[in-house]
Order: C-alpha cells, then structure tokens, then sequence
C-alpha cells in the first residue's frame, strides 16, 4: 500500500470499490 500511482490518483472508485467488495463479501 505505498505505490506511486495512489498518491497520484487517491480517489480511485474502481479501487475503492474493489477493497469494498473484498471487505464486505
């Protein structure tokens, strides 16, 4: 959880969505 590309685009829905989906189901 330290790549470049998040601190580029932090708010990443896809990404978000995704870590959801793995946290919930």
């Amino acid at each position: 959880h330290g790549r470049p590309q998040d601190q580029r685009c932090p708010y990443d829905p896809a990404r978000r969505v995704r870590l959801w989906r793995g946290l919930l189901w």
